[in-house]
């Protein structure tokens, strides 16, 4: 039975035991137990196995109304007694209710304490302040790197400062993984970003990893790109390259006059051509026109895109325009003619050789309405697709970018191509163990505002699998479209980095269960979720979806 000892005899002998024996019991109860105790060594003085008491008389004295004390039981113990029970001669409480202390359980927890007998310890409330002193909750909110009604709680990932109301930035080299309590990024910011919780794009003329390389000569003195440090808007005079580090030299820029005039000479040649197509549309494969075309009306008619003049390799023979497509049939009004540009003079479809180190730029390429977009599909497919092809031909090859991290002896296993890398600016960083970066063939790709929006990456070879899971985990990713089948025209274009329906398969650290999978007319979805096996949590559900892709040589 349980219960409470008040007294327990360990000096009395068989000559110093008062008759009678008065004990004061200040706890309440309905029984009171009287019992020798002859089972724990050692025995006092004088013991005797033989021995026995006898009782006599029992008398116990107690307010027979629950909740008063004195010599009347006429005084109410304090509201704040446990059961409302106080000692029955000094009105002292048996036991505290929570949030109260003392003698006379008159006095609120404090110290940040709360709760039965003040012995659990109070959240992080707002500016230090003492909790509710009976439940813990915190009345003004939380500090800085806490939430929950006791403000007991670390921010999740992804967030800080005040109630967790914060997100971490994106730009933190392990995207959105940041402290909770001020937002300081966990391990360095991205390229291309400085401060503490990396929200900051360089500025003062500095760009890339730490802010620690220093701009080209820009236009007007003005700021690089700050992951880059390419110059948006030009360089100043007597500078060229992306990123204006380059001296320009006399020769250079007689060079640049002269083409710049041959390609003006070609663009007139090229409205020659059109105001023929025009005039005389059954006899587009030799008749011209001598007149000099309306620039200035056939203007807003005709839609091309503008060349970088400075990239253009000039030829030394002139060519006589002729069109690659024959009796093309050209419809046209009384006043503004239609599909001007359905054919192409030959000579400006340039093979992929000529436009080797071009770069097009956003200004090279004229924005389309969405209500115009079929028609300049349409357009572009005529003659062979003359249009795709002359766009795709002015398409940059090559690096643009140092892409060092990927051509590194330890990490030329881990690409599945040769020349396709990341560039060292925007690619993805792994964290290793102990914290160490690591490489995967990722990069992080902008959208127009800016922002980070995607990442894209190769197929998962089947030494890279695991890396993939982890660049998954850390980034956050919530959703996987997959651009390319396992096996094409006979070669492993991907390893097959995900387990079968309704099945589970462990990648390293990783466990990747495959929830559901449908299959549709041009794609499958597939959900998985993602467990870490040393966290013992299932912190991330992805959609995967495995698009029906053809592929077309241009």
């Amino acid at each position: 039975m349980d219960g409470v000892l008040c007294f327990k005899d360990k000096n009395y002998t068989r000559a110093t035991i008062p008759n009678p024996v008065n004990i004061t019991c200040p706890y309440h109860g309905r029984y009171v137990i009287y019992y020798n105790n002859r089972t724990h060594e050692p025995f006092p003085d004088g013991y005797s196995f033989y021995a026995h008491n006898d009782l006599c008389e029992v008398e116990v004295f107690g307010c027979s109304t629950a909740g008063f004390y004195g010599e009347n039981c006429s005084k109410p113990c304090h509201k704040n007694c446990q059961e409302g029970h106080c000692h029955i001669t000094e009105g002292t409480c048996l036991g505290c209710q929570a949030g109260y202390r003392g003698p006379m359980c008159n006095e609120e927890c404090g110290q940040f304490t709360y709760g039965l007998e003040c012995n659990q310890t109070c959240g992080r409330c707002s500016e230090g302040e003492q909790c509710n002193h009976m439940n813990g909750s915190c009345s003004n909110g939380c500090d800085v790197g806490v939430y929950g009604e006791k403000c007991d709680r670390e921010c999740p990932d992804g967030t800080y400062g005040r109630n967790c109301k914060n997100k971490c930035s994106k730009h933190c080299i392990i995207s959105e993984r940041c402290d909770s309590v001020i937002g300081q990024c966990v391990g360095e910011c991205q390229s291309g970003w400085k401060n503490i919780q990396c929200d900051k794009e360089c500025d003062g003329g500095m760009f890339g990893n730490h802010c620690n390389k220093t701009c080209g000569k820009c236009l007007n003195n003005e700021q690089c790109h700050h992951i880059n440090g390419s110059c948006l808007n030009g360089c100043d005079s007597g500078y060229q390259g992306i990123n204006c580090t380059e001296v320009k030299n006399n020769r250079a820029v007689i060079a640049g006059i002269s083409i710049t005039t041959v390609v003006a000479i070609a663009v007139i040649v090229l409205f020659f051509v059109f105001r023929s197509f025009q005039s005389n549309p059954q006899n587009i494969e030799t008749e011209t026109q001598e007149e000099t075309p309306d620039v200035t009306n056939n203007y807003q008619e005709i839609a091309y895109s503008t060349i970088d003049t400075n990239s253009v390799h000039s030829n030394e023979h002139e060519t006589e325009p002729m069109l690659e497509c024959k009796n093309v049939s050209i419809k046209r009004k009384s006043e503004e003619p239609e599909n001007i540009g359905a054919c192409f003079a030959k000579e400006h479809v340039v093979n992929e050789n000529q436009f080797e180190k071009r770069a097009v730029t956003s200004s090279e390429a004229p924005d389309i309405l969405v209500n115009q977009l079929h028609k300049n599909i349409a357009e572009m497919k005529k003659c062979k697709d003359e249009g795709f092809k002359l766009e795709y031909s002015v398409l940059s090859t090559g690096e643009m970018f140092p892409c060092d991290a990927g051509k590194r002896e330890e990490n030329r296993t881990k690409n599945r191509y040769k020349t396709i890398l990341p560039y060292d600016h925007s690619r993805v960083i792994l964290y290793g163990d102990n914290e160490c970066l690591e490489y995967i063939n990722a990069s992080f790709i902008e959208d127009n505002n800016g922002e980070l929006a995607y990442i894209a990456t190769q197929g998962p070879k089947e030494n890279t699998v695991n890396d993939f899971w982890r660049m998954v985990w850390q980034q956050n990713v919530t959703r996987i479209v997959m651009l390319t089948n396992l096996m094409e025209h006979g070669k492993i274009k991907c390893s097959q980095y995900w387990p079968d329906c309704l099945t589970t398969e462990l990648f390293r650290d990783f466990t990747i269960q495959n929830v559901s999978e449908k299959h549709h007319a041009s794609y499958i979805s597939r959900n998985f979720v993602l467990s870490h096996e040393q966290l013992l949590v299932n912190a991330c559900k992805c959609d995967f979806l495995l698009l029906s892709i053809q592929h077309v040589s241009i």
